[in-house]
């Protein structure tokens, strides 16, 4: 299992869920044609042909075309499918915009979601509004233009543009110019590598176990990890896994309470959601279905200006016969000569095979 794996894996995944682990700015406009998207944002996005860009929260403009409202209830019918889902608590609250009436451009509470293209709101005392055609329903959804991509132009410092297949009009997000996660040989050079940092944010750095264990076979009688002969079944764990190292600053907490709530909660939660189960590649002949399990997490430095909080995830590996040594001096397999002696009869009977394909005259 490689370290980098585990690195890429949470450097696709957090700057989805959070921007504690990013620098980032904030999307001006974005928009597809079906080909390309092109993203205006309100600071220089220090992007290069190339870079890999993470798009958070960026929603989309599902159009309204009809509201009708009946006491404190407005039911309202959409012009393509929405994303709606009643009862999953992001979409506790639902978020208009475009209406004349500016009173209607906020969120409400999601009541019902009777099928793709309708659903009600609880609006409380609003009128019925008079529509101009620019109603939107905004609607963060997975996929469309939020997810990891790479640009593909530079036409000026806060403009950039990326391919896609996802045609629409979209308001807010964020794009993510720098991810602080890294990976490190160790626990200590994650600590240096965090003090040579000029900002004073977040960092996750990725580090190896300090040693590996291979579990013991249950088969063996002694103290050996394994007991192997020559037609022994080979099947041995390898209980391989990492660990992650969260840097918080702790300048402004008199105690570190802050800092370690952050990371012993929030930063935890994002960690089981973006690794938790994940299955990197082994490298051994016969891949395993075992994937990443939180052991333990818990506190490990703090000295008044950050708080380091450690995690260690485990995956057990399965080595097999496949994975042991097979290499034997050998020679090509040309012929087969066989005897066979009859002692009653006191004959031999001989045969000599040729195995060559076509066999030389």
């Amino acid at each position: 299992m490689k370290i980098a794996e585990i690195i890429t894996q949470l450097a696709t995944v957090l700057p989805l869920l959070s921007t504690r682990y990013t620098e980032f700015v904030n999307v001006v406009t974005i928009s597809g044609d079906g080909s390309t998207a092109t993203v205006v944002t309100d600071a220089p996005h220090s992007l290069s042909v190339g870079s890999p860009v993470f798009i958070t929260n960026v929603a989309v403009d599902t159009a309204i075309t009809t509201v009708t409202v009946t006491g404190n209830i407005a039911v309202i019918e959409t012009a393509t499918d929405h994303d709606l889902t009643l009862g999953w608590p992001p979409h506790a609250n639902v978020t208009l915009s475009g209406f004349t009436d500016a009173l209607w451009n906020d969120s409400f509470p999601l009541l019902s979601v009777p099928n793709r293209r309708k659903f009600s709101i609880d609006i409380g005392a609003l009128a019925q509004p008079t529509l101009n055609t620019n109603e939107v329903l905004e609607e963060i959804v997975t996929g469309g233009f939020n997810g990891p991509y790479q640009v593909v132009t530079v036409p000026n410092a806060t403009t950039f543009t990326f391919a896609t297949t996802f045609a629409s009009n979209a308001s807010g997000g964020e794009v993510t110019t720098q991810i602080r996660i890294a990976g490190t040989e160790s626990g200590a050079r994650a600590e240096g590598e965090y003090t040579k940092q000029d900002d004073d944010n977040l960092w996750l750095f990725v580090t190896q176990p300090d040693i590996v264990n291979v579990s013991k076979d249950r088969r063996a009688l002694g103290d050996a990890v394994s007991e192997q002969g020559a037609n022994t079944s080979y099947e041995l764990d390898i209980l391989d896994g990492f660990t992650i190292w969260c840097f918080v600053p702790a300048k402004n907490s008199k105690a570190g309470l802050g800092p370690s709530d952050i990371a012993r909660s929030d930063v935890l939660l994002d960690l089981l959601l973006a690794i938790q189960r994940y299955k990197p590649a082994s490298g051994l002949v016969n891949d395993t279905p075992s994937r990443v399990v939180l052991r333990s997490h818990g506190p490990a430095v703090y000295n008044g200006a950050y708080y380091v909080h450690q995690y260690i995830f485990e995956i057990p590996l399965r080595m097999s016969t496949d994975d042991t040594l097979t290499l034997s001096n050998t020679v090509a397999f040309r012929d087969v000569d066989l005897t066979i002696n009859n002692p009653e009869s006191a004959s031999v009977l001989t045969a000599l095979v040729n195995l060559d394909e076509v066999p030389i005259p």
